[in-house]
């Protein structure tokens, strides 16, 4: 309904809507060129949020800031959470590009709260923001393997954005759902919720999600080793839908970027045995990637195991210790995680073979790999250095938000002080204690203090 207030911006959504995100671009740059500076403000927030989720997707940093900040000046004055949602979330997708996982985790986690959302109108409740939101945020959490909280954020705001995000929004929400069932074992549950996604592809109609659905059902068949059945639902996989969006050399769209599923074709023929047809794919792959640190660790990682199918395990062990070294850099955790059997075996040599090995970083990339075959449901047999070692260090929030609690502040006051909501800040501290391997705040801080 608020969309409607604006022909303009609504006919541009329109476009955004049938997943034609470039030509939405478009007709945004033409619309917004004729605005007045005394015009809608909501409606120069629209066009500014789709221009800068483009521009983000065609890699124009500049380009891209300027029309966020303007999205989001915008939908300031317009009282628009959902806007505004949508403004915040874009700026989280550019952090998340960057690696910058746990930045992109505060602001996506800090949206729907804090003064800004509190002077929104009430016809644009903060539920509907954390709704818009709720594709991406899933999708980064599950990265970060916070498969609960996902899960939970998921059942209660999944429903109340679908109709008002970005299709790669929508399409990440339905994977990440299906991603989590998997993770956990739960393998109907995980092919259920693939169906539910393409039957919402069908009804949309959304073409990608369709495709996306269909590719990820490949995928979870590749790493139950059934690659006859992986193939046969290959060949039914329209590899390019009709989306009426001309292909844009350069342009490279969220669900491309974190899932990777236009990787799984040559995931197929590897596993088939054709090492050296993919093995040509990857000069190409490395540049498409270009400083999207989450795409490159997918495309790093597809090549340690084409090395190590060829043969050249030495190679192979390179090329994943460099995607280690930017995933521990990160926080990439399920990324690795759900690589198939090849990688987790290379992860296990490294971790054996970095054993014996006393400097800084040999043990810091071990404890990151015993970290991740974690993660992977994989035994490890544990060292005597691996129960002193943090797996990753304390962020600087995380730093803060201990030193609050050392002066005696309770969440909501740490909340308060921070702008923060109660949910974020209790989220800091639950990664604190995890690293810390401790289960109060007494421990925490004594803890904290001795490391």
């Amino acid at each position: 309904s608020t969309l409607s207030s604006s022909s303009a911006a609504s006919d541009v959504y329109k476009r955004q809507a049938e997943d034609n995100m470039v030509r939405a671009s478009e007709m945004a740059k033409q619309n917004l060129s004729h605005l007045q500076s005394d015009q809608s403000h909501f409606e120069r927030g629209v066009l500014s949020n789709i221009i800068a989720f483009a521009e983000l997707g065609l890699g124009n940093p500049e380009t891209f800031l300027n029309h966020v900040l303007q999205a989001r000046a915008s939908h300031l004055e317009a009282n628009s959470a959902l806007g505004l949602a949508y403004a915040d979330m874009i700026t989280a997708m550019r952090v998340r590009s960057q690696g910058k996982l746990q930045r992109a985790r505060e602001i996506s986690g800090d949206v729907g709260h804090g003064p800004d959302y509190d002077q929104a109108e009430s016809t644009a409740p903060n539920e509907i923001a954390k709704g818009v939101v709720n594709g991406f945020e899933i999708d980064l959490l599950y990265e970060l393997n916070e498969l609960a909280t996902a899960e939970d954020l998921l059942k209660e705001y999944a429903p109340l954005g679908r109709e008002n995000v970005a299709p790669d929004i929508v399409i990440l929400g339905f994977l990440t759902s299906a991603r989590i069932a998997f993770a956990e074992g739960n393998t109907e549950l995980a092919y259920s919720r693939l169906d539910e996604g393409e039957i919402a592809g069908i009804r949309w109609p959304l073409p990608r999600l369709i495709q996306s659905m269909r590719l990820q059902r490949v995928r979870f068949t590749q790493l139950e080793g059934k690659l006859d059945l992986a193939r046969d639902y290959l060949a039914d996989i329209d590899m390019a839908p009709d989306t009426g969006q001309p292909p844009r050399v350069g342009y490279m769209d969220p669900v491309s970027e974190w899932v990777a599923l236009d990787l799984v074709p040559l995931r197929q023929t590897l596993q088939e045995g054709d090492a050296a047809t993919v093995w040509q794919q990857f000069p190409q792959l490395i540049e498409a990637s270009g400083a999207r640190t989450g795409r490159l660790i997918q495309v790093l990682l597809l090549k340690a195991e084409c090395l190590s199918k060829m043969g050249n395990q030495d190679a192979a062990q390179q090329t994943l210790t460099e995607a280690i070294d930017l995933g521990r850099a990160c926080g990439f955790i399920r990324t690795f995680a759900d690589s198939g059997r090849t990688i987790i075996d290379l992860l296990k040599l490294l971790y054996q073979e970095w054993a014996n090995k006393p400097a800084p970083c040999f043990r810091e990339r071990r404890a990151y790999c015993l970290q991740l075959l974690e993660a992977a449901n994989e035994a490890v047999i544990r060292g005597p250095s691996d129960e002193a070692t943090l797996v990753e260090p304390l962020s600087d929030r995380e730093l803060q938000m201990l030193t609050l609690v050392g002066d005696g502040l309770k969440n909501e006051q740490i909340a308060e002080q921070l702008f923060l909501s109660v949910n974020t800040v209790k989220w800091h501290l639950r990664r604190a204690y995890e690293k810390l391997d401790v289960r109060s705040r007494t421990e925490a801080l004594a803890e904290a203090r001795r490391r």
